[in-house]
């Protein structure tokens, strides 16, 4: 690295702080692919809500065999996953699916199906968030963290 002023390190610092919130947000549209292929993949699939808890009610014994699991994961048609939808609008995430039919699974299992548990919210933020938010983070302050 170059010699660099503290005035010039200063300056960058300062450009950090102001570019911080849309460097957040922006990595967050950036990974929302990611992130839902942690809650649909990654949860639901198992009959996960994001606490870790199973998606209930239960199935029933005849139905739970024929499924050959005993809690709902959700997939039907793959439409509610396939339309997983993660928004960032720069004072919320906004967790969803285009699928025509999410209303009704939100208010049968409740909004629990949405987001993710510690252990993926480790997996996402030291993984695919991460691998977006440093370099923007290196870009501002012109510096290489390894």
């Amino acid at each position: 690295m170059a010699d660099v002023t503290v005035a010039e390190m200063l300056r960058r610092f300062e450009t950090l702080i102001s570019d911080y919130d849309v460097i957040v947000w922006d990595s967050f549209d950036e990974t929302g692919q990611a992130f839902g292929g942690l809650n649909t993949k990654g949860q639901m699939m198992e009959g996960k809500l994001n606490d870790g808890t199973p998606i209930v009610p239960n199935y029933s014994p005849k139905y739970a065999k024929r499924k050959d699991r005993t809690t709902p994961n959700l997939y039907n048609t793959g439409q509610f996953y396939a339309g997983y939808t993660l928004k960032a609008d720069g004072a919320t995430l906004q967790i969803g699916s285009d699928a025509d039919y999410t209303k009704y699974l939100e208010q049968r299992y409740g909004t629990k199906i949405w987001g993710l548990t510690d252990t993926n919210v480790k997996k996402y933020a030291f993984g695919p968030y991460w691998s977006v938010f440093k370099p923007k983070i290196e870009n501002v302050l012109k510096l290489s963290f390894t």
